[in-house]
């Protein structure tokens, strides 16, 4: 069974894009330092922003393949920011501050990913968000209750 969460309202003046190349193509047009929080695998789109190397810190999990992927990419170990979440918003706020960036770049996770505490940690240190939002469900997605009704069906015998 697959579970769609639903789609949380974004606040307004948060740039919502489709994907990391779309949000790597808006920072390349628009300046400032960026904290990128959406992971390890899909760096490549950041590489490719002329300065991305001054410009762009990832905070990604404390893995060693993790790590190494962002220094293949060609990110700085300065740069590299190797942290287990949940993160608060304090917490998300003092890194933003930290590190001067103007952009927050995050994926829709929902409550689960704290998405609620970057938005509201870069409000409050001055920064702009990109989130990159979660793409539309294909079939076969259910809602909670479906999948509550589809578990009762098959256990509750």
């Amino acid at each position: 069974l697959r579970l769609a969460r639903p789609a949380e309202a974004l606040p307004k003046g948060v740039v919502p894009v489709a994907s990391i190349a779309c949000a790597a193509r808006f920072l390349s047009e628009n300046p400032g330092r960026a904290l990128l929080t959406t992971g390890s695998k899909e760096l490549a789109p950041y590489t490719r922003v002329a300065d991305f190397a001054e410009r762009f810190f990832v905070r990604v999990l404390p893995l060693p393949g993790a790590i190494t992927k962002c220094i293949d990419a060609g990110f700085s170990p300065s740069h590299v920011i190797g942290m287990q979440g949940p993160f608060t918003r304090e917490l998300n706020e003092a890194m933003l501050r930290q590190v001067g960036a103007q952009w927050l770049v995050t994926k829709d996770s929902g409550t689960v990913g704290g998405t609620a505490e970057k938005l509201a940690a870069a409000r409050d240190a001055g920064a702009r968000c990109i989130v990159v939002t979660r793409p539309a469900e294909g079939g076969g997605a259910l809602s909670l209750r479906e999948v509550e009704d589809a578990l009762l069906r098959e256990f509750a015998r």
